[in-house]
C-alpha cells in the first residue's frame, strides 16, 4: 500500500538530486524485493589532458642548435627529447645507427633559404650522416637525417 505523504517525499527527495536518498527513490515497499538504483561517480586526482610546456616540441635559434640537441639525444639514448626538437622520420633512422664512433664533419652548409645541412661522419667504419634542418615560423627542428653505413 502506498502513503501519498511519503510518496510526495520521496518524489520531492528524488528531484533534488540527492545522491544519498537514491535507493529510497523507489515504488517498491521496503519489504519487496531490491530495485536497482543508478549511481553517481566521482573522480579524484587531475582530468586535463594538456601536456606540461617542458613536453612540447622545441624550436631552436639555429640549425646546427637543433642538430646538437637531436644528436645529444641520440647518444644518450632518448627519443623522447629527440623527438621534441626533430621530425619522427628524423629520429627513426638516426636511431637505426648506434652513436659510437660519429663526429661533426666540417662545417655545416650556409641557412640560405630557411634550409641547412650538416654531416657527421664514423672514420672508423666510414659511415655519414646528412642532417637536414629547416627554419619553421618558430625557429629550427631536424627534418631528416640520411644515413649511409659503408661497409
Amino acid at each position: 500500500m502506498r502513503h501519498p505523504v511519503r510518496s510526495v517525499v520521496l518524489a520531492a527527495l528524488c528531484l533534488l538530486g540527492l545522491a544519498a536518498v537514491a535507493p529510497a527513490c523507489s515504488d517498491t515497499d521496503p519489504g519487496s524485493a531490491p530495485s536497482t538504483t543508478a549511481s553517481t561517480g566521482s573522480t579524484t586526482g587531475p582530468t586535463s589532458t594538456t601536456t606540461s610546456p617542458d613536453e612540447g616540441p622545441l624550436f631552436f635559434p639555429s640549425g646546427e642548435e637543433a642538430m646538437a640537441h637531436l644528436v645529444d639525444a641520440w647518444k644518450a639514448g632518448d627519443r623522447a627529447t629527440a623527438l621534441r626538437g626533430a621530425s619522427e622520420d628524423a629520429v627513426d633512422s638516426l636511431f637505426l645507427t648506434p652513436p659510437e664512433g660519429y663526429e661533426k664533419y666540417g662545417a655545416c652548409g650556409s641557412a640560405e633559404f630557411e634550409q641547412q645541412m650538416c654531416t657527421y661522419r664514423n672514420r672508423s667504419a666510414g659511415g655519414f650522416i646528412n642532417f637536414q634542418m629547416a627554419q619553421e615560423p618558430e625557429g629550427w627542428i631536424v627534418e631528416n637525417t640520411v644515413v649511409d653505413q659503408a661497409g
